[in-house]
């Protein structure tokens, strides 16, 4: 008799085990969680797509977590599109300095031992994105003489040819990803020869023959090109 791991993996193993020797496998609803294994099934049966919000909501609704009747507190199932607003030009404004603690003896030791054994891994999220969102998330764009909304030509920033190229490296992997269907599917609309210019500016960023010392001269052809244009 075994209560049901909350990782698929380690169940397939246990049962895999378990049939490679003949015993009988019982197992039984893991009870510590909200949801069940069973539940969670039952209510992602005969739907096309997956969304925590519509899980949330039906949680909150059989737990009476946050809700007036049948209907949400508030009037409202989540402020996400409040939290969603930006600063102004200015900035957030003083913000509290946050509260810091001393490690203690154990945080220490792990600390060590991260130094230790992975002095050469950062550990940091691996994220990739367009010069786009760096134009939005932060003020680094400005004054810059590159195009954000451009993947390939002079003009095009380095990180979003960067990250064009990084799909078109890795298409078949992310492919099979949910959250990367969009991308992927953006991918496909480019032509060869959009491809081809993208692989090519790429290869120039790499070489630094884009951004760093070669960018006097690309202002220079920049500003040529718009001399002739106006």
């Amino acid at each position: 008799m075994l209560t049901a791991p909350g990782d698929w993996r380690v169940l397939q193993a246990i049962k895999a085990v378990a049939a490679a020797n003949g015993l009988p496998l019982d197992i039984c609803e893991d009870r510590h969680f909200f949801c069940t294994v069973s539940e969670f099934a039952a209510h992602i049966n005969g739907r096309k797509s997956l969304r925590m919000e519509y899980f949330y909501r039906e949680q909150r609704k059989r737990h009476g977590v946050l809700m007036q009747g049948d209907k949400p507190l508030g009037a409202q199932w989540n402020f996400d599109q409040d939290n969603r607003e930006s600063f102004a030009a200015s900035g957030p404004g003083e913000v509290p300095a946050r509260t810091t603690f001393a490690p203690d003896a154990v945080t220490r030791e792990v600390i060590a031992l991260v130094k230790k054994r992975f002095a050469g891994h950062p550990g940091s999220k691996p994220y990739v994105a367009t010069g786009k969102y760096i134009q939005r998330m932060s003020p680094h764009c400005k004054g810059c003489r590159y195009d954000p909304a451009q993947r390939s030509g002079d003009d095009a920033c380095p990180f979003t040819t960067l990250y064009w190229d990084f799909l078109l490296r890795h298409q078949a992997a992310l492919a099979g990803n949910p959250r990367m269907a969009l991308q992927v599917k953006n991918l496909a609309r480019l032509t060869n020869a959009q491809k081809q210019a993208v692989r090519e500016r790429a290869a120039a960023v790499r070489l630094g023959e884009v951004g760093s010392t070669a960018g006097a001269a690309d202002v220079v052809k920049a500003a040529t090109r718009r001399g002739a244009r106006a």
